[in-house]
C-alpha cells in the first residue's frame, strides 16, 4: 500500500514498518502458540471436541504401570494447562510481554513429558515379543504419534514391527527346508507334512493381515512394500509344496486301493454288514 501511494505521489506515506510489522509478526507467533497449546490438548490431555479419544490400555505384567504412566502425563499436562489458562487475557495481546515467560514454561513442561513417553515407549516395547504384541502397543501408543518431535522413535518402533514380520518370515522358510521330511507323529506322512504345510501358511496369511489392517493408522515404513512381496512368495511356494505333496501321495497308492476309493458305497450292502444293535 505503502508503494502504491508513493508512485502517485511520493513520500506521501512515511511509515516506520519496522514498528508496524513487529506488531503483526508477534500476534501471528502468538496464534501459533495457541494452535501448539491446541493440538497439545488432543495429544497429550485426549480433549478434542470432534472425537472421543480412549485412553491407552496395555496388556501383560506391566500394564497397570504403564498405564499410571499415561495418567501421569494427562495430570502434568493438565496442571500446564490450568497454568495457561490463568493468563488467557495476556495470550493475543502483543504489548504483553509476560506471555513469553508463560508459553516458554509450558513448552518446558512439554518437553518433559516427551521425555517421559519416549521412556515409556522403550519401556512396552521391552516386553514384545512378537508382531501382535508389537502391533497392539504401537495402537495404544498411537495418539502420540501426532506430536511431530514422537514421530522419530515411532518411525523406529514401526520399522522394528516391520523387521519382526520379516524374520518370522525368513524362520518359516528356514523350517520349509530343514522339517521338510518331519510330520506330526499322529498324523500319516503325506497328510502330516501338509498340514504343518498349511499352518505356516495361515500364520504368513494371519500376520500378512494384522499388519494390512493397521496401514489405516500405522506410520510408513521403506521396507514394508520388500516384507510382503517375500510373504506373498512363500506362501505360494507352500501352496506348490503341498500340490507336490498330494501328487506324490496319489502315485504312491496301489492300483487297488484307487479302485476302492473311486467306488461308491452300496447302501444296502453296507447296511446288510453291520452288526445288529443290541436289545435291552
Amino acid at each position: 500500500m505503502a508503494e502504491a501511494h508513493n508512485e502517485m505521489k511520493p513520500g506521501s506515506w512515511e511509515l516506520d514498518t519496522s514498528n508496524i510489522f513487529n506488531y503483526i509478526d508477534s500476534f501471528i507467533q502468538r496464534c501459533f502458540d495457541m494452535l501448539d497449546v491446541c493440538n497439545c490438548m488432543i495429544i497429550f490431555g485426549r480433549i478434542d471436541e470432534l472425537e472421543k479419544i480412549n485412553k491407552p490400555v496395555f496388556a501383560g505384567a506391566r500394564g497397570d504401570h504403564f498405564e499410571a504412566k499415561c495418567d501421569q502425563i494427562e495430570h502434568m499436562f493438565g496442571d500446564a494447562l490450568d497454568t495457561v489458562k490463568a493468563v488467557a487475557h495476556t495470550i493475543l495481546d502483543v504489548q504483553a510481554p509476560s506471555w513469553y515467560d508463560d508459553i516458554l514454561s509450558f513448552r518446558t513442561i512439554i518437553k518433559d513429558i516427551e521425555t517421559i513417553i519416549e521412556n515409556l515407549i522403550e519401556s512396552v516395547f521391552e516386553g514384545v515379543n512378537h508382531v501382535e504384541e508389537a502391533v497392539i502397543a504401537l495402537y495404544s501408543l498411537h495418539n502420540y504419534s501426532k506430536r511431530k518431535n514422537l514421530r522419530r522413535i515411532f518411525k523406529k518402533k514401526t520399522a522394528e514391527v516391520w523387521l519382526m514380520f520379516s524374520d518370522e518370515v525368513q524362520e518359516a522358510k528356514k523350517d520349509m527346508v530343514s522339517t521338510r521330511s518331519q510330520h506330526p507323529a499322529d498324523l500319516p506322512s503325506f497328510s502330516g507334512r501338509a498340514v504343518v504345510l498349511r499352518m505356516r501358511k495361515n500364520r504368513l496369511l494371519y500376520l500378512k493381515k494384522i499388519m494390512n489392517d493397521a496401514s489405516v493408522w500405522l506410520m510408513p515404513c521403506s521396507n514394508s512394500e520388500d516384507v510382503v512381496m517375500h510373504v506373498n512368495r512363500l506362501t505360494g511356494a507352500i501352496d506348490v509344496a503341498i500340490r507336490e505333496l498330494w501328487i506324490s501321495w496319489t502315485h504312491n497308492l496301489d492300483e487297488k486301493c484307487g479302485a476302492g476309493l473311486n467306488r461308491t458305497l452300496d447302501a444296502q450292502k453296507y447296511a446288510a454288514r453291520r452288526p445288529p444293535r443290541m436289545q435291552h
